[in-house]
């Protein structure tokens, strides 16, 4: 109801996080072929209560991460690297925003990979190159509502922000995309300069590419629409809405229109720093 407190104090899980960690690594072929990698999982629930109703809820992160690399001494003064790193996270009953019932929660899951091979060339005893790629993959899916119909897709909220009947964002809609991906290619050259009387010198040059995207639609009601009441009635741990005639957004109700009228194509930040 409007103007009534939060409910504070979580009720506790009384149960332990398990986290499993694990590490491998070593020799393949004697100075020439080495490899490492790690992995670690871990299912983190907690208890939640929302603001106004009470309502309690679980909250879960289930983080899975694996990283692989390998070593490679082609010659005593060529050296290749490759490494690999992978990261999945399925959160459960997430939420954005401050919530009030059990309908604004969702289900979802961001997938991270990192990708990076270098490699490194001894020319000669004062003359280094060395280059490396690295790439990063970021999505985000199943954030925001599953229903795009205007009865349960509809979002409310009071004066004090909160927002109740269905989740923000859309998760099922056509155009739900949200991405955020890099890559990243250099060369360096370095010469060592070493004289008797203008003492020692180290030369740099090279070539740094740096591109950066993000795509994303943001449907921030997957309706399209959003009712914005200025009133509220709790039941237990349902919400109802008090609609409110009247021309002032400040205590009237309304309905606001959000729609994505063009699809996101992304963009694109590449630099190149040279030294």
């Amino acid at each position: 109801m409007e103007g009534a407190d939060p409910v504070e104090g979580d009720e506790n899980i009384d149960e332990v996080v398990p986290a499993y960690e694990m590490t491998f690594g070593g020799p393949i072929f004697k100075d020439k072929l080495w490899f490492f990698t790690s992995g670690r999982y871990q299912n983190n629930q907690r208890n939640l209560t929302m603001s106004y109703t009470g309502y309690n809820y679980t909250y879960g992160t289930d983080d899975t991460r694996i990283e692989g690399k390998a070593t490679y001494a082609l010659t005593p003064r060529n050296n290749f690297k490759f490494s690999y790193f992978k990261r999945n996270v399925d959160y459960t009953n997430n939420s954005f925003g401050d919530v009030m019932d059990a309908a604004s929660l969702y289900n979802n899951k961001n997938r991270e990979s990192l990708v990076a091979a270098n490699y490194q060339w001894v020319v000669t005893n004062n003359f280094f190159v060395d280059t490396q790629y690295s790439g990063r993959r970021y999505s985000n899916t199943g954030t925001g509502s599953q229903y795009t119909d205007l009865i349960k897709a509809r979002r409310s909220g009071t004066l004090r922000g909160t927002r109740f009947n269905t989740a923000t964002y859309c998760a099922v809609c056509d155009n739900a995309v949200d991405k955020k991906n890099n890559d990243n290619f250099y060369v360096k050259a370095n010469y060592f300069l070493s004289t008797t009387n203008a003492g020692s010198h180290n030369l740099v040059a090279g070539f740094d590419y740096f591109d950066e995207m993000r795509m994303n639609n943001q449907n921030s009601v997957a309706s399209g629409y959003r009712v914005q009441v200025r009133q509220s009635a709790i039941v237990g741990s349902d919400v109802y809405p008090i609609i409110v005639p009247g021309s002032s957004t400040s205590s009237a109700t309304y309905i606001d229109w959000r729609p994505v009228f063009e699809d996101s194509k992304g963009n694109t930040s590449g630099r190149t720093p040279c030294s």
